[in-house]
């Protein structure tokens, strides 16, 4: 859920080596701003959003050097 994947945002990006790329899908459309917002302060790349239905995908990455 939302809840299990915001406070886990730092710690992907932790784990995603530098140029490397995280999907995150599954989760509801209404949610993925959210989502989105919190990765992207904790400095992973927005690439594009992914839907189908209510369900959404998201892409991110984690630049080189940061």
């Amino acid at each position: 859920t939302l809840a299990d994947l915001l406070p886990l945002a730092g710690v992907l990006r932790n784990l995603l080596s530098p140029g490397g790329f995280l999907v995150v899908s599954g989760i509801l459309e209404s949610q993925a701003k959210e989502l989105i917002r919190a990765c992207v302060l904790r400095k992973l790349t927005f690439h594009c959003f992914y839907l189908e239905e209510e369900w959404a995908g998201v892409l991110f990455s984690r630049e080189p050097g940061v």
